[in-house]
């Protein structure tokens, strides 16, 4: 009955400490004011992080990444916060988003992990947790009788402008305009803002574009700026050319129509050759491209009757070479390192035999002991039963032949280089040893 009563006493004081832990837990806070937004118009998001105690560090907040939805952060998007819970005072942190649907459609957002550190309540000791947001919907929605603004853009203001640098009424073949076409809005970002390419490229005119210059301002947490665009168009052939008008139609959000901003179309006049003229250089265009085939037929004939002489000579000497190179030491010790690698035992020894015979016939006082000693202990391992457990001596008995390999080559290459110092004549000879 004691025993009873004990667990009985016991399993109340485990619930009542599971239930003060939990009591304890951070609690987390998330408010959407509106689900749903014009595109380009921003939705704010908060999440209100609360703790029994306090904060010694700030926690750590989820970025929210999601594909055609712009995240912007307000100028004091955190703030201290507190908040009364079963009689007792709980502080906190106020996080604020900027959600911006930049296009039409139903976007998702996933779930997001709060990093936090806080006071235990009664130790006051730091404590690491995790605390995660729930995952919510956001939608972008057109205003009535806009379905058919493509692409649609939806600000309080936007205007066009144009700015030419030359003259666009005198140019020659050969001579250059800088054309900047700048769009600024007001109430939506600039990343709305499409491409502001109003020209099509035709015969006559060459067009060379630059990367498009965006920037973004924010006052008071209404986002404003500019999506600037230039091109340098190159004049090749006398005539008369048009750059069409460039228009943007989008829906003011003060007065719910829609208005048009548009720049103007240019007009070009490139002066040059007369008719003659240009027959003239086509009849010199043809010349030269008769006289470059010529050219090209005789190199390639003079090619063709070198290549026939000389093929027997060079193919001769390349097999000179190599068969000079098959009874070299670096051949032999090219084989010996492939088995080696290739970790055949069997080959290894046969190509070595090849590789030493040959060094020695360098080098015959070179000490092979080493080399040996590497080969009996590869050979006891090759032909006893080796256990699993044992496959890493022999990589280590590989392994040190390699090295013992190494260290022969690198022996004779010593040696080589001290014989040639040696060998060196004085650098500041005697007049007994210098020659008249």
């Amino acid at each position: 009955m004691i025993r009873l009563a004990l667990a009985l006493i016991f399993s109340v004081a485990a619930v009542h400490m599971a239930v003060a832990r939990s009591n304890t837990a951070p609690k987390v806070k998330t408010a959407l004011e509106e689900n749903t937004a014009i595109p380009g118009q921003p939705l704010i998001y908060r999440i209100t992080l609360l703790v029994p105690t306090w904060l010694p560090t700030p926690p750590l907040f989820p970025n929210i990444e999601v594909p055609n939805v712009m995240v912007r952060l307000p100028s004091r998007a955190s703030g201290p916060t507190s908040e009364t819970i079963d009689g007792e005072t709980w502080s906190g942190v106020t996080r604020s988003y900027r959600l911006y649907p930049l296009v039409p459609g139903r976007f998702q957002i996933p779930t997001g992990t709060i990093k936090v550190v806080y006071a235990d309540p009664e130790t006051r000791q730091p404590i690491e947790t995790e605390v995660a947001t729930e995952a919510f919907e956001i939608i972008g929605a057109l205003p009535d009788g806009t379905q058919d603004l493509v692409p649609f853009v939806a600000a309080n203001q936007i205007s066009l402008d144009r700015q030419v640098e030359g003259d666009p009424a005198s140019l020659q073949p050969g001579d250059a305009l800088k054309i900047t076409t700048k769009a600024s809005i007001s109430g939506a970002p600039p990343m709305v803002l499409p491409s502001l390419e109003g020209t099509q490229e035709f015969d006559g005119v060459s067009f060379y574009p630059s990367e498009p210059v965006i920037e973004e301002k924010e006052d008071r947490g209404l986002l404003s700026g500019s999506r600037e665009e230039t091109f340098t168009l190159v004049a090749e052939n006398a005539g008369e050319y048009e750059i069409p008008e460039y228009s943007l139609s989008w829906y003011n959000l003060k007065s719910g129509k829609i208005e048009t901003a548009q720049v103007p179309s240019i007009h070009l006049s490139v002066v040059g050759g007369a008719e003659g003229e240009s027959q003239e250089t086509a009849g010199a265009n043809l010349r030269s491209l008769l006289i470059g085939a010529g050219i090209s037929l005789i190199f390639i004939v003079g090619l063709i009757f070198l290549s026939r002489w000389l093929a027997p000579r060079i193919l001769g000497a390349v097999r000179e070479r190599w068969s000079v190179f098959k009874y070299s030491e670096t051949y032999a010790y090219l084989a010996l390192r492939h088995q080696v690698y290739r970790r055949n035992f069997h080959a290894v020894y046969r190509t070595g035999t090849e590789w030493r015979s040959r060094l020695n016939e360098l080098d015959a006082g070179l000490d092979w002991t080493n080399y040996d000693a590497a080969l009996i202990e590869l050979g006891k391992g090759h032909y006893r039963k080796t256990a699993p457990d044992k496959h890493s001596g022999m990589n280590i008995a590989w392994r040190r032949l390699e090295t013992v390999i190494q260290d022969l080559r690198k022996t004779r290459s010593n040696r080589i280089r001290r014989h040639r110092q040696n060998s060196l004549p004085p650098l500041n000879p005697s007049p007994k040893n210098a020659r008249l």
